[in-house]
């Protein structure tokens, strides 16, 4: 449409296409391109704001940055079918339309992005030829933040875990506006009843377990749970990562590298007074039950610990704040994070 108005009023435009191609799938390149809260986290040339959404139609304004300078560009995009995305864009005195569609192919997904630059002059077409040498540049820089977003997921997705928002007709922008939606799901990752047993030795420690799912942590006889992926959308969470510290440890947090939502342990036990807790992550319910304790001549007091999947999907009930496990960030937090920088 946006091209049949530049056409129709005399305007000629040259054309670039781009394309990014990786082991994940259709839907991970529509989330992304839908995923309005990661813009302010992920990319480091492009800061925006959003004036309207609605699942299918949204409109912002982004300052670009173009080496030394700053260009503020209006845009418009429209996401009507789950493989296309069809942008129109307004920089300085040019019009650009970009279409970008996702497609599975043998060898994960192709994503292709064709951009039209309309001019009507000289000087038009002198700003649309350094338009598209930047744009070839920036688009370079945009994959190399976006595309370990798609690679995680596919791995994921390899792995057996499963996306809710996958289950739409088409991912849309209001879709991925609320950061405290669990959107992973165990799916075949983990298996009904499946066990997993855990040494605890020493002061303090870690490992990783659950099929890389979570972290089991100790520390002077207190044990916590922590997701290695977030829940929202599936970032990993590394220990460097973590945003805030507490005086026992026991509150630490970490900050999701995509969104910016906090991570606080999903379950906290002592392993002095307690034999066995429950506790929910990934919309499945689990269980830590201290199985052996012995005394170790060298680092005190060891443990064995079982963690156990208990059966199948389930919808849990968010902690409340006067649950001695709740923390800053647990299972249904509605913590929201906008801008750049913000702790929440």
């Amino acid at each position: 449409m946006s091209r049949n108005f530049f056409v129709k009023n005399g305007y000629r435009s040259i054309r670039l296409i781009l394309s990014s191609k990786g082991d994940y799938s259709q839907k991970d390149s529509e989330w992304n391109y839908s995923d309005i809260p990661h813009l302010n986290y992920i990319h480091s040339r492009v800061e925006g704001i959003t004036l309207k959404a609605s699942r299918t139609h949204i409109s912002n304004i982004f300052l670009q940055r173009v080496g030394p300078f700053e260009i503020p560009a209006s845009v418009n995009i429209s996401h009507l079918t789950a493989g296309k995305h069809e942008y129109i864009m307004t920089i300085l005195n040019i019009g650009i339309s970009v279409v970008t569609s996702h497609k599975n192919d043998s060898d994960g997904c192709l994503t292709t992005t064709t951009y039209e630059f309309f001019y009507k002059d000289l000087a038009g077409f002198i700003m649309c030829l350094l338009a598209r040498m930047t744009t070839r540049k920036n688009y370079r820089i945009l994959m190399s933040e976006d595309m370990p977003m798609r690679i995680q997921r596919g791995i994921l997705r390899r792995k057996g875990i499963g996306f809710k928002l996958d289950t739409l007709d088409l991912i849309g922008f209001t879709d991925t506006l609320d950061i405290s939606c669990n959107n992973i799901e165990c799916g075949s990752a983990l298996q009904a009843n499946e066990e997993f047993r855990i040494e605890v030795t020493g002061l303090s420690g870690s490992i990783d377990t659950a099929n890389d799912l979570l972290r089991v942590e100790w520390r002077d006889n207190n044990l916590l749970i922590v997701p290695k992926i977030c829940p929202h959308e599936g970032a990993p969470l590394a220990h460097k990562q973590t945003h805030m510290h507490s005086a026992d440890h026991l509150h630490d947090c970490l900050l999701c590298p995509w969104h910016g939502r906090k991570i606080g342990p999903v379950a906290r036990m002592n392993l002095l007074d307690e034999e066995k807790l429950d506790f929910c992550i990934y919309h499945r319910q689990f269980s830590i039950k201290k199985t052996k304790c012995a005394l170790d001549k060298q680092s005190g007091l060891s443990y064995e610990i079982t963690l156990r999947l208990k059966g199948p999907e389930i919808r849990c009930k968010p902690l409340q704040k006067n649950d001695k496990r709740y923390d800053c960030e647990l299972d249904s937090n509605e913590t929201r994070i906008n801008h750049k920088g913000d702790s929440g």
